[in-house]
């Protein structure tokens, strides 16, 4: 019993880890940022989607805790980026949208972190009971440990994967609705105009018989 209680919280501790999607709107001329605190050897995952504004782009800035610059977009409608962490501390993610003077834009933001190589360290001896005849051996669980962290890592690139398709087809969808919506309303014009054009030569047509019935 006590070897899967610990097999089941080392399945709870690989698979998880924090996520965070976020659905926001950034007004013109303004700057949004989010902070996160991250662990030493953290492997961070995000990405993002301008869904609606302008030309469908903004600016992306990534910054560890000592103020340096981690990553960087420009004009950018989507971004995708993953990286493991150098230092441990407060990491900031701002989307700027200060170069736009008119334009609000909506997007959606998704964050995932997950700490590595931990599990896979071989146990200390205190941490294991004495009674070792109904437990695994030590190698086998430092193996089962890497397989799990392995199935994890690849789990969660799916997971990351489903997430930004997702956001993709969301936004070709909107841009499909869009451009039906335009194509509805220039073909209503296009009809009215039509129809406008054949009352007035019909009008005309009329008004020139009449004068040379009269004539």
């Amino acid at each position: 019993m006590q070897n899967l209680f610990i097999l089941f919280v080392l399945v709870l501790f690989l698979f998880l880890s924090p996520t965070y999607t976020i659905s926001f709107t950034i007004e013109a001329q303004e700057l949004h940022c989010f902070y996160e605190d991250f662990e030493e050897s953290s492997s961070v995952y995000l990405d993002f989607q301008v869904l609606k504004g302008g030309n469908f782009d903004i600016d992306f800035l990534i910054k560890n805790s000592n103020g340096n610059n981690v990553y960087s977009l420009q004009r950018s409608p989507s971004g995708q980026y993953n990286f493991f962490v150098r230092h441990k501390g407060l990491y900031s993610f701002c989307f700027d949208n200060t170069f736009s003077s008119v334009s609000k834009k909506d997007i959606n933001f998704n964050l995932q972190s997950t700490t590595r190589g931990k599990l896979a360290k071989q146990p200390n001896d205190s941490t294991i009971p004495k009674d070792r005849e109904n437990l695994a051996k030590k190698e086998q669980f430092v193996k089962l440990a890497e397989r799990l962290e392995r199935l994890s890592v690849r789990l969660d690139e799916l997971r990351q994967q489903q997430s930004y398709l997702k956001i993709r087809e969301r936004v070709h969808r909107d841009t499909t609705e869009s451009t039906n919506s335009r194509v509805l309303w220039w073909s209503l014009l296009a009809t009215a105009f039509i129809v406008c054009a054949s009352i007035g030569q019909i009008y005309y047509l009329r008004k020139v018989f009449e004068k040379k019935q009269n004539v």
